[in-house]
């Protein structure tokens, strides 16, 4: 059977829920980087410099993540699509609950730190192969016109993992049970990835192979002299991929700023409640879920590129007046400031992978897609730490930050706008029904049933 002609509930389910794990083990990671991890790994320092050193393991962590890309694309580029996406549900699944067995510094010393930054970086590890892998399987097996909604499928899941995220440390934010989340409560979050995660990995199990990628590996057999993916996508394409890392860059960074810097500087200068901020994040991952479709089906009637530049140049729009209604330091300041900053990240990330995918052959698409956003992402990492930095090294101001999420927008919307290469999906798609329907009349013309699955 055809990967299009699986159900699309099958396909959605298997691809959103890994990205909600990826998602939801990044908001359980940044929430207590912000909130508990200061107190757990790093106590003999000061508020902001715990928060300061929580961020910098995640930033340091995070330099795996291109090495991800390079072994999941190989791995999808040349075993699977399919073989690439449980490996790396299965390696971030387990990387995940480490975390939340590991010992605390008051236990172990430094060397919990040091099983901390190892935890989390096999766990970037893993997410270097997930948001490609599973964008690219969705957008390969979309059926015609529905290719913008097939690809938000791992988006929403995005949406997902936050609110998972947001919503359970709600719960154990509230008066009767805070006094325990330092204590041993916020290890639950990531106990529960685990359950998540043996879900995802049954889902995808039960997937089909890309057809696309069939026909590719089809068109290669017979090569001698094949390369590696990331060889040749270096050798070939190399322009490609940083034109593609610029795309994705403020799609990843903006929304730790949205959500990570507003946290820090909402605990540490504005006098938020943990309540307050994790209820504020659960608006955060509604408006994604809301927005994410609502864009992806105007991807597909209007056009792909539009939509995913309007998403980008709502981000310039949208960098100052976010913050600026944040430092109200009133609930509803910090609700307004989060939804207008979310709207512009949710346009623009429900349909910027649907695009990128059509920049690369279908050969070193999984490898270009991938090591382009984790490129970005290791940038992005480090963005919470450069973030606090910036505010502090200004004196507690939040204009910097501002100006910076303005560069990071723009630099994202030139590489958009100036991209004029054709999608080479669409010629994929193509090629595809063209020998299908070969195979058709030469069955036809032999007199023998047609079987095209």
């Amino acid at each position: 059977m055809d990967a299009h002609r699986q159900p699309p509930l099958k396909i959605m389910g298997a691809t959103l829920l890994g990205t909600a794990i990826e998602w939801y083990d990044y908001g359980i990671y940044i929430f207590a980087a912000a909130v508990v991890f200061p107190q757990v790994f790093f106590p003999e320092l000061s508020p902001h410099m715990g928060v300061l050193l929580s961020y910098i393991t995640l930033a340091i962590a995070g330099i795996t993540r291109p090495v991800g890309a390079v072994l999941f694309g190989h791995i999808g580029d040349r075993v699977g699509r399919k073989r690439a996406l449980i490996i790396s549900l299965v390696t971030m699944t387990i990387a995940t609950v480490s975390i939340g067995l590991l010992p605390g510094y008051a236990t172990a010393g430094a060397i919990a730190i040091v099983l901390l930054f190892v935890a989390r970086s096999v766990q970037s590890l893993a997410v270097g192969g997930e948001w490609g892998g599973a964008t690219l399987y969705a957008v390969e097996a979309a059926p015609p016109g529905l290719r913008a909604i097939y690809g938000s499928f791992p988006q929403i899941g995005n949406g997902l993992g936050l609110l998972g995220s947001t919503g359970m440390f709600t719960l154990l934010t509230i008066p009767k049970w805070d006094h325990l989340l330092v204590e041993w409560t916020w290890r639950i979050p990531f106990l529960f990835a685990g359950l998540l995660g043996i879900l995802g990995i049954w889902l995808r199990i039960k997937l089909e192979e890309s057809p696309i990628f069939q026909a590719a590996v089809a068109e290669e057999v017979e090569k001698e002299d094949e390369k590696l993916p990331i060889i040749e996508l270096m050798r070939t394409d190399w322009k490609m991929v940083l034109k593609a890392t610029g795309a994705f860059l403020i799609t990843i960074a903006g929304l730790y700023i949205i959500s990570s810097y507003v946290n820090a500087r909402g605990v540490t200068v504005l006098g938020f409640t943990d309540h307050q901020l994790s209820q504020s994040g659960m608006m955060v991952s509604l408006t994604i879920i809301v927005v994410v479709p609502l864009a992806a089906w105007a991807a597909d009637v209007w056009s792909t590129r539009l939509v995913t530049l309007i998403g980008l140049v709502l981000h310039m729009v949208v960098a100052f007046p976010m913050l600026f209604f944040v430092e109200y330091a009133t609930t509803w300041g910090l609700w307004l400031g989060q939804f207008i900053g979310t709207v512009a990240s949710s346009i623009a990330y429900a349909v910027i992978g649907t695009y990128v995918s059509g920049w690369f052959h279908a050969r070193t698409r999984q490898s270009g897609i991938s090591l382009a956003y984790q490129l970005a992402g290791v940038f992005s990492m480090a963005v919470p730490a450069l973030s606090q930095w910036l505010d502090t090294s200004s004196g507690g101001h939040w204009q910097p930050v501002a100006a910076f999420f303005f560069i990071m927008a723009a630099i994202s919307t030139l590489c958009v706008y100036f991209h004029s290469k054709g999608d080479l999906i669409d010629a994929d798609i193509a090629a595809q029904k063209l020998e299908d329907d070969k195979r058709a009349a030469q069955a036809a013309g032999a007199g023998q049933p047609t079987d095209l699955n």
